[in-house]
């Protein structure tokens, strides 16, 4: 039964800040008030003009890219970064450079943690820094750790106490960001003048204002108390009121230090800094706010699965199932510290990886409310957003550069306890215990670890549940049974109504809109300007800055990120930056590559000898499989793996490469179709997007490549790939 996807009953509420920049229509607005209906926001230019937005209309805008959210841009910290380095993050940087910023940041994070503990042995003077940054050095390292291409992060040399201060003054300059850390050169502070409060208040008025981004002095503040006692007093007088008085210097300052350090700190210096400077404190494990702490792990399922999806199953024989692979499943999860809610569950054919830790991460931070439509679940799967600080192992994944740059381009903290410490991530090891306890019984094929228990049994043999399927029936099981029961943990509160509820009351950072998701987890490719521009999915992306590019390239090859929830931008690198270039026909922004490709195979079947296709018969298409539910499905990528270059490649050179699109549609606006979800996998839908699961010991299926580099498909000086090497998903992989 298909349904049209709608927005939440509980809409999520987003935390916003003065110091954000908020852009709808192409206009940049602050917020200055949330409540519990709405956010109210006001442009930076003169006249401030005022413009309120419900809680669920900003969610949707979010969601469609509507409006975008530029956290802490008006910050001081934010500001020095840019003026160095624009809008270019950690993963743009050579691996190298990337490498030892963030070795540097993670230096001066352990600095921050043992002053905060010891604030009277720890201190930035040289002696104590003589001490300490040898401490420092010797923890960092991870001795155990087996050298790998490339340099380890410990194995960096440690700054000297004056190369240290230098670095510190860098970083809190920057707002906490590794990336102020990557330019060595030294750049003189700028300090702001004392604020000057426009509305002045009286007593604990005055003593609040301390917490302001212009820092203002204790004694600047009670001048300016004075100063208001001496105008103010007359009218109270003449009114028959007790004139104002003067509180005692001492006591001023006492009031100033009876605020909230968290709060002083995130109006000094920004919510990052407060961030950095408190999230050591924990209290131990004790934590307040959703996405606060969020801890991740992997795990192999205690369960052989099929490896195929539902619907090909069910076509096979008897004996053609016999011969399908079974195979334990990898699952990544990450779970919220403070309301216990399931962020992320991402399943992998592989063993854990940077790739399967990097997809857990984008899940863990972005809008859910499509996966639960589509495996029908009762409740809305509402956690996500941007978090504080996450908890890992020390497993390769978690290690591998690609996942560490994106956290500090995210801006998350990252901790990695030591080996053997399991009560260290008390959160994530309890819902690993819970799935195979409480839901994995369901299915036949589980494994054992008692030789005992197990007995006779073999897991392989008794498979009965494919890959996909597992995957859609562990999400039902997590938002509607997980969240939905009382937690002894949250005083028997639901972890659902746990997250409505802290979130209402502190918010949650929102997700990064699609050109910043492009740019940190977008899929790299090579690609040659040509004089239409360059050329994704047969189809053509140019403007005026991308020719002056191919003028100064002399045609030379680019870097370019896709973003495979939306194929109307690309993004490409010029040497200081990503251009974002848009298509030159109007693509709308939440068609999807699997859309695409599923449209152009189905349009196979009819235009096999023509190599044009009309506009108009691929967004037809396209609407075929969001009302048969079949796009929906694949956009949830139950069924698939997330792609990589080589898959792409491989999928252009099969299906785009002789293929030349005919704008006919003109001007004429693209109308698509509603996303609908049906609760049992659509007939055919896996097939949207061939990509086949794979084993461990399975060889590797690339893209043609030479000297390591992926070929462009429509390059005609480059030989022809292989075409059957990516056949449908459907093309199962049979036992040998």
């Amino acid at each position: 039964m298909n349904a049209p996807i709608s927005s939440y009953e509980d809409p999520q509420i987003y935390a916003l800040g003065y110091q954000d920049r908020i852009t709808y229509a192409g206009v940049h607005y602050r917020c200055v008030e949330t409540t519990k209906h709405g956010h109210k926001l006001v442009t930076e230019g003169r006249p401030a003009i005022e413009q309120g937005f419900t809680h669920g209309r900003f969610q949707t805008l979010l969601r469609t890219d509507g409006i975008t959210v530029e956290k802490q841009y008006y910050s001081e910290g934010s500001a020095t970064v840019r003026n160095v380095w624009q809008d270019l993050t950690l993963s743009d940087l050579p691996p190298e450079k990337a490498e030892l910023a963030m070795f540097y940041a993670a230096f001066i994070d352990e600095f921050i943690r043992m002053r905060h503990a010891d604030p009277k042995r720890v201190s930035l003077s040289t002696p104590s820094l003589e001490r300490v940054l040898p401490e420092i050095d010797a923890r960092l390292k991870e001795p155990s750790e087996k050298p790998r291409s490339g340099r380890r992060v410990g194995s960096f040399n440690r700054p000297q106490p004056r190369h240290f201060r230098r670095l510190y003054n860098q970083y809190v300059e920057g707002g906490y960001k590794a990336i102020a850390l990557a330019h060595q050169e030294r750049r003189r502070r700028t300090r702001l003048s004392p604020f000057a409060p426009h509305d002045l208040q009286l007593w604990n008025e005055y003593a609040t204002k301390y917490a302001g981004m212009r820092k203002p002095l204790m004694s600047t503040l009670l001048r300016d108390l004075e100063g208001a006692v001496r105008d103010r007093n007359p009218e109270r007088v003449a009114a028959g009121l007790p004139p104002f008085t003067v509180p005692k210097r001492k006591f001023f300052e006492k009031l100033v230090h009876q605020l909230n350090p968290f709060f002083v700190t995130a109006g000094r210096e920004g919510g990052r800094a407060a961030r950095m400077k408190y999230r050591i404190t924990y209290r131990g494990l004790e934590v307040e706010r959703p996405l606060e702490r969020v801890e991740m792990d992997e795990w192999k399922v205690d369960l052989s699965v099929i490896l195929a999806d539902l619907r090909t199953w069910e076509r096979l024989t008897k004996a053609e199932q016999k011969a399908v692979k079974r195979s334990r499943l990898w699952l990544t999860v990450a779970i919220d510290c403070a309301t216990r809610c399931i962020l992320a569950m991402r399943f992998s054919d592989r063993a854990p990886n940077g790739a399967s830790a990097l997809s857990a991460l984008e899940m863990a931070i972005t809008d859910k409310s499509l996966i639960s439509y589509v495996v029908g679940t009762g409740m809305p799967w509402l956690a996500h957003g941007e978090f504080e600080h996450l908890w890992t192992d020390a497993g390769s994944g978690f290690k591998a550069l690609p996942f560490r740059t994106a956290l500090a381009d995210l801006g998350i903290g990252h901790s990695r306890p030591p080996a053997g410490e399991p009560a260290l991530r008390p959160y994530i090891e309890t819902v690993f215990k819970t799935i195979s306890t409480h839901f994995l019984h369901w299915f036949d094929g589980r494994t054992f670890s008692d030789y005992l228990e197990k007995g006779d049994y073999d897991p392989q043999e008794n498979a009965t549940v494919c890959a996909d399927e597992l995957n859609r029936h562990l999400v039902r099981a997590i938002v509607d049974i997980y969240h939905q029961r009382h937690h002894w943990g949250l005083a028997e509160e639901t972890p659902h109504n746990a997250w409505l509820r802290l979130s209402e009351k502190y918010g949650v950072m929102p997700p990064p809109d699609s050109d910043r998701r492009r740019h940190i987890f977008g899929i790299s490719l090579n690609r040659k300007i040509g004089d239409k521009g360059i050329r994704f999915l047969g189809l053509h992306y140019n403007c005026g800055d991308l020719q002056a590019l191919r003028v100064q390239k002399n045609v030379g090859t680019v870097r370019i990120r896709i973003n495979r929830f939306d194929i109307g931008k690309i993004s490409v690198w010029n040497d200081h930056g990503w251009l974002t270039v848009g298509a030159n026909h109007d693509i709308p922004g939440d068609v999807s590559i699997w859309e695409w490709i599923g449209a152009a195979r189905d349009l196979e079947a009819t235009h096999q000898a023509n190599a044009e296709r009309n506009l108009s018969a691929m967004f037809a298409a396209i609407n075929r499989l969001r009302e048969s539910g079949e796009a929906a499905y694949a956009r949830a990528e139950f069924a698939t793996p997330v792609p990589d270059a080589a898959a792409i490649i491989a999928l252009e050179t099969r299906h785009f490469r002789s293929i030349r699109y005919i704008d006919d549609l003109k001007s004429e606006k693209v109308a698509l179709a509603p996303m609908t979800y049906s609760e049992l996998p659509p007939e055919g839908a896996p097939s949207i997007f061939p990509y086949k699961w794979k084993t461990d010991d399975d060889e590797l299926e690339r893209a043609p490549s030479v000297n390591n580099q992926t070929i462009d498909p429509y390059d005609e000086d480059e030989p022809d790939s292989n075409q059957s090497q990516f056949g449908g998903i459907g093309t199962l992989r049979f036992q040998s």
